[in-house]
């Protein structure tokens, strides 16, 4: 079923390598092996949009990528995945960035992973790539993610999340686990409604690991929502106005791939405030989309439409 709602993900596309039971010490051989490999459409602001798509809403990708075979592999997987690719910029002189993604075959779990990107398009991507022409007509828009997004971070940033306020949409940042810098981070956040990143990621950017102290210090910033993954300890959310901490609902037996997870409760997250619900039903809803994606093998393999899911976090919620 679609929904009559438009979300716009600006940010990372990368095409992803999967290999799987690698030797640890491959890199110590001439030949090694891998017990099977896989490749997919990746990047934070790419695995929100698929996500969207999946629950059926009217989604876009916005992100830079080259005309190679990669390049040419991702727009087909994301169309075939019911994104709107329109807004996907290509041009000559880019290269496609890439991850490889490696498990070793002792790895603990399904976070013991080894990744490896080139910067590519996502490094070259800026805000003069990117129209109000593009923005009009949208609900949301989607910065995914601060970090890796050279060109586009900082003042240039907060221009695009400014200009789409203005516009009337609604926005929100997720942070990756490269190239943080608060200096460029921070002129952004006065224009975000909905703050996204992991506590990790908060704890390097600004030094605090205290909840209520990382609390006050991102209220004066002027964000309007606070939403912080904290893994097996689940989510703290504050609109600066009631808060909450809400319990992960994914059982580790259950997990066989983490990679997307964070993604898939940024996309929950924005589907149930496009859809109106309440504080603690967002959360609840983020969960549940980041719980069937972590039973997934790969980012954004998992699909279940947004009404079922709303449905399911009301009655969570109570």
């Amino acid at each position: 079923m679609s929904i009559n709602k438009k979300a716009i993900c600006v940010g990372m596309m990368t095409c992803d390598s999967y290999y799987y039971d690698v030797d640890r010490d491959f890199l110590e051989k001439e030949n090694s092996t891998a017990s099977h490999i896989r490749m997919s459409a990746g990047g934070d602001a790419t695995n929100v949009s698929i996500d969207l798509a999946r629950m059926g809403f009217h989604s876009c990708l916005l992100g830079l990528i080259g005309n190679d075979f990669h390049g040419d592999g991702m727009v087909k997987t994301v169309t075939e995945a019911g994104v709107d690719p329109s807004y996907i910029i290509r041009k000559p002189d880019v290269e496609t960035t890439m991850t490889m993604i490696l498990y070793t075959e002792d790895a603990a779990d399904a976070s013991d992973r080894h990744c490896c990107r080139n910067e590519g398009g996502n490094a070259l991507l800026s805000e003069t790539d990117i129209t109000d022409e593009m923005l009009q007509g949208a609900d949301h828009l989607h910065y995914g993610s601060f970090g890796p997004l050279k060109s586009l971070d900082g003042e240039g940033g907060a221009r695009l999340l400014k200009r789409a306020k203005a516009l009337g949409l609604t926005t929100s940042l997720d942070v990756k686990g490269l190239g943080r810098d608060f200096t460029k981070l921070e002129p952004m956040l006065p224009y975000v409604d909905y703050f996204m990143p992991n506590l990790g990621e908060v704890s390097d950017l600004t030094g605090l690991t205290d909840i209520a102290e990382i609390r006050d210090f991102f209220k004066a910033k002027g964000i309007g929502c606070l939403c912080m993954k904290m893994a097996e300890k689940g989510v703290y959310m504050t609109d600066f106005e009631e808060e909450m901490t809400l319990p992960t609902l994914a059982k580790q037996e259950e997990i066989v791939d983490v990679m997307g997870a964070g993604d898939a409760f940024c996309a929950g997250f924005i589907a149930a405030s496009l859809l109106g619900l309440s504080l603690r039903e967002k959360g609840i809803m983020a969960s549940l989309c980041s719980k069937n994606c972590l039973a997934t093998y790969g980012a954004s393999q998992w699909t279940v439409p947004a009404e079922e899911l709303a449905e399911e976090a009301k009655k969570t919620a109570g």
